[in-house]
């Protein structure tokens, strides 16, 4: 439900004028300042509802539970365009137009653009604002509205002729919109999409289908429901003939039953959450510095930071294993709130596009003897650095040298790439290339052979991850993302596909993890490390040359789904892809967070 709802958003700030909400400030359970913000306003809790499985697990309630605070619905009066009273009311919290939104067709049609325009009002809380009218607001109109066309009066019978039944058998459907009798259909208030009530992901079916009905008979031995129906008008419901007609001896009709939706409970309730969920949302436009003090979990040592300065100092740290390093000083340089958005899958009515689905990929530029190539590929991680994999920077032929990293590809045909999803066409932004400022190699690498195959390159320039082809990817940086049982990772890449050919446009592939002795047995000449791992080893279903250096991803939990790169492509059989169920070789990039930050600087 979460979803149809999302896609609202930008469509409408299309439709108004942009307006800088006022928002009342909160500090979060972790002591950064925020805003009280209402959950559907909150991208970061939408991505978290949206990527999380079903039913919500429990850490993610109680982490929504403490972020939960109060926020100011009050309403302000005003008059719709027909002259019904109304209340001004943010988009967000008017169920009738969030209906009109997701139901209408894309692009929006103009007399639907015109209708939400005429709609607008101005808020108290400065958010885009509708003046909505929901039923308990009163329908008579505060300003005459003026009939289209004259309507032609035709007798009605009397009100007490009421068992007198039209004998009309259509021969197809008849325009009645002047019929003399439309005025008994409440044509402005039926059907109502504000059923669909939703907090925190979660929708409630109370309230859904008010119209229905259920039939009472009276039978032999009491009362009993057997058919159902529909309100169509305060005085009548419309149901199938078979159920009112021609009834077996000893049942009849005796009354409807409205509003019921539990037949067990004379009173039906639902609990969700509070009537206008708001929690504690920290943006990235909001500052990072805590207003309250953190306790840690244990006294964190300091340690000395190479000044920004020194971008040409790499640790040489080797690991043995994976090391904490949730409090190393230089954890901050990594964007853990804003890393691996599985947001950038855009959804599109239901088809999703593959467009912006690993926006951290890059690939790496060459100067060559006769221009320019790719040859590798990296992920973005911070706004200076890429990973990638050392042999991708280091010990490299003789006149080939590391020139540019190259962020948001997608078809390396195409100066603009672009996609067709439905009746939509969505392009991306243009490619952003920067030029190296180091080249960061781990010191220890292929001793012994392929061990350490790991190094960072430095930007000259910020990426601009702002942009949605342009973000970082996760970090296994927590113990808990350190020690997941991996079955199976995402290896993306423009690397030589089964036709012994570059691929053009961006591809991925679900690669199995295999177990160390099977990859002992596939590679007896390489001395085994725990910071290596195997996967693959599916026929045609590989990594292959020109994926090197790239990233193998899985969705983790980091305040809600986010892609968190694993691993590092590196060594493998030439015939990748095809060798009778031979793996290739990755880095476990766990076991290397130490050395990643000990060697970046801000």
């Amino acid at each position: 439900m979460l979803l149809n709802i999302v896609v609202i958003v930008p469509i409408f700030a299309a439709l108004l004028p942009s307006i800088s909400a006022q928002t009342e400030p909160c500090t979060t359970p972790e002591g950064f300042q925020a805003a009280c913000t209402p959950v559907m306003n909150c991208p970061p809790i939408l991505g978290i509802l949206n990527n999380a499985p079903r039913p919500l697990p429990q850490n993610i309630v109680t982490y929504l539970q403490r972020l939960q605070c109060f926020h100011s619905t009050e309403t302000e009066p005003c008059t719709t365009p027909e002259g019904f009273q109304a209340a001004c009311t943010p988009v967000m919290n008017c169920p009738p137009i969030l209906g009109i939104l997701n139901n209408a067709p894309r692009p929006l049609p103009q007399n639907i653009v015109t209708y939400l325009q005429r709609l607008q009002c101005f808020h108290s809380t400065g958010v885009p604002a509708v003046c909505c009218r929901r039923p308990s607001v009163g329908n008579t109109p505060t300003a005459p509205v003026t009939p289209s066309a004259p309507v032609t009066p035709v007798p009605i019978s009397p009100a007490s002729d009421v068992n007198t039944v039209s004998n009309d058998i259509p021969t197809g459907p008849t325009d009645v919109s002047r019929h003399p009798n439309i005025g008994l259909l409440p044509t402005t208030t039926c059907g109502p999409l504000l059923g669909d009530r939703v907090a925190f992901g979660e929708k409630t079916a109370l309230f859904e289908y008010p119209w229905m009905a259920l039939i009472r008979y009276e039978v032999a031995d009491g009362f009993a429901y057997k058919c159902g129906a529909s309100l169509i008008t305060d005085r009548y419901v419309l149901t199938a003939a078979h159920c009112i007609a021609r009834l077996r001896s000893g049942i009849s009709v005796y009354s409807v039953v409205l509003g019921e939706y539990d037949v067990r409970y004379d009173t039906d309730c639902q609990t969700v959450g509070d009537e206008t969920p708001a929690v504690c949302c920290r943006r990235p436009s909001v500052g990072n510095t805590p207003t309250a003090p953190v306790t840690p979990s244990a006294p964190v040592t300091p340690v000395p930071i190479s000044p920004a300065s020194d971008v040409n100092t790499v640790s040489n740290d080797i690991p043995t294993g994976p090391t904490d390093v949730s409090r190393h000083p230089n954890i901050g340089l990594l964007p853990t709130t804003t890393c691996g958005p599985l947001l950038g899958d855009r959804v599109a009515f239901g088809e999703k596009t593959a467009l912006f689905e690993y926006p951290w990929m890059a690939l790496i530029r060459y100067e060559v003897a006769d221009g320019f190539a790719y040859k590798c590929g990296a992920s973005l991680i911070t706004d200076r650095y890429v990973l990638t994999a050392a042999h991708c920077i280091a010990r490299l032929r003789s006149g080939i040298s590391v020139y540019s990293v190259v962020l948001g590809e997608y078809d390396v045909r195409y100066d603009t790439d672009c996609q067709t999803v439905g009746d939509e066409t969505v392009c991306s932004p243009p490619v952003q290339e920067i030029l190296q400022e180091a080249i960061l190699p781990h010191p220890s690498y292929n001793t012994p052979r392929f061990a350490n195959d790991i190094g960072l390159i430095r930007l000259r320039d910020a990426a601009d991850m702002s942009r949605e082809n342009i973000k970082a990817v996760c970090l296994p940086y927590a113990p808990k993302l350190q020690s997941m049982n991996l079955r199976r990772l995402v290896a993306t890449g423009w690397g030589t596909t089964e036709n012994n050919t570059r691929s053009d446009e961006l591809l991925k592939v679900n690669l199995p993890v295999v177990d160390n002795a099977r990859c002992q047995r596939a590679f007896p000449t390489l001395k085994w490390s725990p910071n290596q791992f195997c996967a693959g080893g599916e026929n045609n279903v590989d990594t292959c040359k020109g994926d090197s250096g790239g990233p193998l991803v899985y969705p983790a939990n980091i305040l809600g789904q986010r892609y968190v790169q694993f691993g590092i492509v590196s060594a493998g059989l030439s015939s990748c892809g095809v060798s009778n169920g031979t793996p290739a070789v990755y880095v476990r990039v766990g076991n290397y967070m130490k050395w990643i930050l000990d060697t970046m600087r801000p």
